[in-house]
């Protein structure tokens, strides 16, 4: 069993003026058959790269504050406490309106993860993010 609080792993400490956009992993994929959780908070006025998942889909659930998620060409406006589904590839890209914009999102590979697996971290300008390697 793995038990943990999203609101005390420590991401709100890290992204003090540091960075604009931080990931927390809550849950590794290599704890699990075929899935990875993590919680991201965003500084407004970032935005994630348009991009999309050829074997995972995505479950995002918003926290706190507001944003903009796109679906391929769809726009719509999200906001604490907000559900919402991507499938394998379907290009996606979310924009932070408000402050400050939370949200957990879960990994899912529906064929199963990808042998060897394991969360990368990297530094890119104020960027703190996690890949999959």
């Amino acid at each position: 069993m793995h038990w943990i609080r999203f609101d005390e792993t420590g991401f709100k400490e890290r992204v003090k003026g540091e960075y604009d956009r931080t990931e927390d992993l809550l849950v590794s994929p290599e704890l699990t058959e075929a899935s990875a959780v993590a919680t991201v908070r965003m500084k407004k006025g970032f935005e994630t790269k348009a991009h999309s998942h050829d074997n995972m889909e995505q479950i995002f659930i918003v926290l706190e504050g507001r944003g903009e998620l796109t679906l391929r060409a769809e726009k719509r406006e999200i906001e604490k406490g907000a559900l919402f589904f991507i499938p394998k590839g379907i290009e996606h890209r979310i924009v932070a309106t408000s402050d400050e914009l939370v949200y957990i999102y879960v990994s899912v590979w529906p064929d199963g993860k990808p042998p060897g697996l394991k969360p990368g971290f990297h530094r890119e300008g104020r960027i703190l993010d996690l890949h999959y390697e």
